[in-house]
């Protein structure tokens, strides 16, 4: 009998969760014109699909490039504490030659969620250059 109850309680949870994430969910897309990548999982230049999804304190981008048939995923960025204006949602990209890989997503009301995923060298570090990609569909845009 525990069991059951527990495999209940786990089932309302596991929908209340899913409910929470649907309505959480906002849609956007980006022209993105370089090779990059998100969590280590490389993705072509293309246009994507950006779905954010948020439940609780956890937050995700979804990435879908439904042309070149690819997706990646990056959750859990940690949000940034500084105050920046409102403005364009963008996706920043560290781009280090022809090597990038996602580092923020800037929401239009200047919430950032940032995403350290690049090991840099002295060299590196001087070679390093911060691109923009500006995200349409953001509420607000």
């Amino acid at each position: 009998m525990k069991t059951y109850m527990n495999r209940i309680a786990m089932f309302a949870a596991g929908a209340l969760l899913a409910g929470t994430m649907a309505n959480a969910q906002e849609r956007l897309t980006a022209n993105v014109p370089f090779d990059f990548h998100v969590s280590g999982r490389p993705l072509p230049a293309g246009t994507y699909d950006i779905a954010y999804r948020s439940a609780g304190a956890s937050n995700m981008y979804v990435f879908r490039n439904a042309a070149a048939g690819k997706a990646g995923m990056v959750a859990g960025g940690a949000l940034s504490n500084e105050a920046t204006a409102p403005g364009e949602a963008t996706l920043v990209f560290a781009c280090v030659k022809s090597n990038c890989a996602l580092a923020s997503v800037r929401t239009v009301n200047g919430t950032r969620h940032y995403y350290p995923n690049l090991k840099l060298s002295g060299r590196d570090k001087e070679a390093l250059a911060m691109v923009e990609v500006p995200l349409h569909g953001a509420k607000g845009d």
